[in-house]
This record gives C-alpha cells, structure tokens and sequence, in this order.
C-alpha cells in the first residue's frame, strides 16, 4: 500500500500539486521529510523540499500552486523520503497531442489513417502524422514475397526512424500497421523494438487492418506492451474499415 497519495489539479493556467499522508497510515515518527519534483518539456525542472516535526502542519503533507513556463507534457513525482515512499502523476498543460505513426504499402492502411486524422482534428486535438519507410520497400506479389515473409516472422525490418520523433513529447500515441501472414508488418514490429524503453506507462493505441475479419490488434498490443507502453485502446480493421466511433478512441487516449 502506497504511504502517501498525490493529486494534480489544473487551475486555469496554473496547477495545484498535493502531497499527503494517507488517513490509514499508523506513523509515530517524530519528523517527516517531503520532497516533490516537477519534470516537463524543454527540461523545465521545478523541484520543493521541507521538514515537518509531528507537531507541523505539513508533517502530513502540502498544498503547492504552481505555473507551468510552457506547454506540453510534465510529470510530477512526491517522495516521502522517512517511508521511502514515492507516488507519481502526469498532466499535460494546453492542446493534447496525439502522434499517428503508421506503415502502409499498399495504401489500404495509409486511407484508414487519413480519416482517422481528419475525425481526431475535428475532435480539439492536435496531430502529428508520422509514416514509417523501409530502406528499400517489398515488391510485389507480397505474399509470395521471400524478404517479406523472412523479416515479417523475425519482426525485424531496415525501417527509417522520422527524423526528430521524440514519443515522450506527445500525450499519447496511435500505431497503425497492416498484418502480413498473421503477424504486424516487420516496419512496425522493428519500430516498436527500437522506442522500448524510452516512454514507460505511455498509453497508445494499436490498430491493425487485415483482409480476414478477425481481430488481430492483440498481436500488436503485445508488440507496444513490450516495448513499455500503456494500450489502452485496440481495435482491427477489416479491409480498412473503422468500426466503432472515433470519440471511444480519444476518450482513451486521454483517459477522460
């Protein structure tokens, strides 16, 4: 059980940060040390630290108002240092951002993802389209395709990362791929492979587009989940088709 909790709350253009004790918690210590640390984008760093002897108001914990310098995305930590205890929570200030990365090579995905950006736009949401390369791109017929078959089963490709993409710098993320032999499409796959790490508790969603009306999303969810990111959201679409109402997918992405 967590010793302490910490609740963010936007206040216009401003944020109140508090740290607490949990009512629960049984404490004879005669001193409590508390320190809380703000992380955001443009390495904005704002960070407070105070002792409290049991007879203090903020021995239990305080109440901080703060402005943030910039848009974007932030992340703030509260550690009880005496318990050990840590908590964390993210908040974005502004427009939230959504990244689509997406591979397509018969152009079956890439139209899917073409409406799904115009439906996320309309929906007070901003979006960076992001298209995934190979080095050199699979001929045709694909599924007699040897290099195709290889680096599909291996999930390995020579795909090219966008140049500037950073995953930690937007509020969630949509991967989009088509599915080769029952598997995400190897650009995808070695994409993933090479982010994991780099954004852990990130939610995204997973979306897969197939000729056969299964649901093959799980398969690619696996693939994020992996590389450390949060589904929160996964659908496939059979023959590019969107089921259900883009608004699902948003309220998701954003956790509302």
């Amino acid at each position: 059980m967590e010793a302490i909790s910490l609740n963010v709350e936007k206040e216009g253009d401003e944020v109140r940060i508090c740290a607490s004790l949990k009512p629960e918690l049984q404490c004879s210590c005669l001193e409590h040390e508390w320190r809380i640390k703000v992380e955001g984008p443009g390495n904005v760093i704002q960070e407070w630290g105070w002792r409290a002897r049991a007879s203090e108001e903020a021995y239990k914990g305080l109440s901080i108002k703060w402005k943030p310098p910039t848009e974007g995305e932030y992340r703030v930590k509260a550690e009880l240092t005496s318990h050990r205890a840590s908590v964390e929570r993210s908040f974005r200030m502004g427009k939230a951002r959504i990244a689509l990365v997406y591979y397509s090579r018969t152009g079956t995905t890439r139209k899917l993802v073409e409406k799904l950006v115009s439906e996320l736009q309309s929906s007070e949401v901003e979006v960076s389209v992001h298209e995934l390369k190979v080095r050199r791109e699979y001929r045709r017929p694909l599924h007699i395709n040897p290099r195709l078959i290889v680096e599909t089963f291996r999930g390995v490709a020579d795909v090219q990362i966008p140049e500037g993409f950073d995953p930690c710098a937007y509020s969630a993320l949509v991967f989009a791929c088509p599915i080769w032999a029952g598997k995400p499409a190897a650009p995808m796959a070695s994409f993933l492979k090479s982010l994991a790490g780099k954004c852990p508790g990130k939610p995204v969603a997973c979306i897969t587009t197939s000729l056969a009306a299964l649901d093959y999303s799980p398969r690619l969810a696996r693939l994020a989940e992996a590389a450390g990111f949060k589904v929160v959201y996964r659908l496939n679409a059979t023959r590019g088709t969107l089921p259900g109402a883009t608004s699902d997918l948003v309220k998701a992405l954003l956790q509302k």
